[in-house]
């Protein structure tokens, strides 16, 4: 009789396939990442990865969801007990401090490559989509919130910021990539300032 496997054990072995397949994204690409490249990482079996993950695009589908529980970790952690617009600072303030962070840029160039790696591949791009979008709507949440309690103009567009709030971080790491010597501090004070633009003039 084979003996069960556990949750536990499945969330564990998944991990340890997600972790690898990051690790070989990271240094080779998404595009030239086999998945006897992810198995040999792992350490595991080629039938066992399969088991978990049937394809590369099933990989970043895990990628993206553990991914996103990490950011509405972030979102349900910051600032618990201040208001939309602060606790959006907050959110933003924290972003930028993972940004600075040396040991996140490999985090940062893996997320790079796969946005990227969905201009080609048609499961890759509705991955990210799904992604930026989650994203969007969490910072929209707190935009409309903020607006319905008077916090912010009333001309504000919640959704229309919302994307822009993302485009700015979205190209805060790509110029930290680029630049690893940019002053990350500097643009997290200017993001600041155009935040407090957004406060009703009292």
């Amino acid at each position: 009789m084979c003996p069960k496997v556990t949750n536990s054990h499945k969330e564990d072995r998944s991990k340890q396939i997600l972790m690898a397949a990051y690790f070989c994204f990271d240094n080779k690409g998404y595009q030239q990442t086999t998945m006897r490249d992810i198995c040999k990482a792992a350490n595991l079996s080629t039938g066992a990865v399969y088991s978990y993950f049937s394809s590369k695009q099933a990989i970043v589908r895990g990628l993206a969801t553990f991914g996103e529980t990490k950011n509405q970790e972030i979102f349900e952690q910051t600032a618990k007990d201040a208001n939309p617009l602060d606790k959006l600072k907050s959110i933003i303030a924290s972003y930028f401090d993972i940004i600075n962070k040396t040991e996140a840029t490999k985090g940062l160039r893996v997320d790079m490559n796969l946005q990227t790696a969905g201009l080609y591949d048609d499961e890759i791009y509705a991955v990210a989509q799904k992604a930026i979008n989650s994203r969007i709507k969490s910072i929209r949440l707190l935009l409309q919130q903020a607006k319905n309690q008077g916090l912010v103009r009333d001309d504000l567009s919640p959704t229309q910021s919302a994307q822009v709030i993302l485009s700015i971080l979205s190209g805060a790491i790509l110029q930290k990539l680029y630049n690893p010597k940019m002053n990350v501090r500097g643009y997290k004070k200017e993001v600041g300032r155009w935040l407090d633009q957004l406060k009703v003039q009292g």
